[in-house]
């Protein structure tokens, strides 16, 4: 059995896939980023064209991996004109790959994501990328390829692109626990794409 968790947005979407052998670990991890459209075109077909390659990506993702579930975190919140549409482009995708793997969705609160994983809601986003370092030790360096940098004052500095990883893998800490995800694990034994093969 395995999800694929996704941290959604139209530049840099981080996804995780887990496998269920007794418990969740992570078994496949990256970054979908869309190459920066032309320069030239209309703002509606440099959104199209990221759309699509995103949802080309991630399908590809779905289908190697043989994930049987999305877990993917819930666009809402206050938001500016721009982040409404982004999240609006975001979600069309995500309702064309699900249409596309005819796979279920579960829509995981950012919020209580923070307030499990740090046991708060406002964690930043290097306590985020902190814990999933701590929770899984292999996420970034084996299944990513990203390595952080220690400064000169002792710090540790991981990519810009790791919070989107990192917020991808902790969707499982709270989706665990649904019941969604409980029967799936009990009556899904061949981990089979339905409308795919």
């Amino acid at each position: 059995m395995r999800a694929l968790c996704l941290d959604m947005t139209l530049c840099n979407t981080g996804y995780v896939v887990f496998e269920y052998d007794s418990d969740w670990r992570p078994m496949a991890a990256g970054l979908v980023s869309p190459e920066r459209p032309d320069t030239r075109e209309y703002e509606m077909m440099k959104d199209l064209r990221r759309a699509e390659e995103m949802l080309d990506k991630l399908f590809q993702v779905a289908l190697r991996t043989n994930a049987r579930i999305m877990v993917v975190e819930l666009l809402a919140g206050s938001q500016t004109a721009s982040t409404a549409e982004t999240f609006g482009i975001a979600k069309g995708v995500l309702a064309a790959l699900k249409w596309r793997l005819e796979l279920p969705v579960l829509l995981v609160n950012a919020r209580a994501v923070k307030r499990a994983v740090t046991g708060h809601k406002d964690a930043s986003k290097a306590d985020m990328i902190v814990a999933a370092d701590k929770k899984y030790p292999h996420l970034f360096g084996d299944l990513c390829g990203m390595k952080k940098t220690k400064k000169r004052d002792g710090t540790v500095s991981w990519p810009n692109d790791a919070e989107h990883v990192a917020d991808a893998a902790h969707l499982m800490a709270e989706a665990r626990n649904s019941e969604m995800l409980r029967l799936l694990v009990q009556s899904s034994p061949n981990n089979v794409i339905r409308g795919v093969q």
